[in-house]
């Protein structure tokens, strides 16, 4: 069961063209696995935010990615709301399922 879920968020992020994104929030990021791949598949994108309700699992996606300044990670209970402005991101994830939405501007 487990791979096959991984299957499909692999089918997911290929399928999205997160290349055009500035700015990714994935909410519910767990270690941080589909963020570290977007960047590996869209290098350019210059902000890539997690937000996860375990501590444990931001502290992972912390030292995965440390000293690589595109990434920032938050432990939040997302049914409070996030810290963030509206429009401060062009694409989200969120655990299988990918929406991106570019703005206009």
């Amino acid at each position: 069961m487990e791979a096959d879920r991984f299957a499909v968020r692999e089918w997911l992020s290929d399928l999205s063209d997160w290349r055009q994104a500035s700015a990714v929030l994935d909410i519910g990021c767990g270690d941080g696995g589909d963020l570290r791949r977007i960047a590996t598949i869209a290098p350019k994108v210059a902000h890539l935010v997690g937000v996860d309700s375990s501590e444990k699992t931001i502290e992972a996606a912390r030292a995965a990615t440390a000293g690589d300044p595109r990434f920032a990670w938050h432990q939040a209970d997302v049914s409070h709301g996030l810290p963030f402005a509206d429009g401060a991101f062009d694409a989200l994830g969120s655990g299988s399922k990918s929406v991106v939405g570019f703005s206009a501007g």
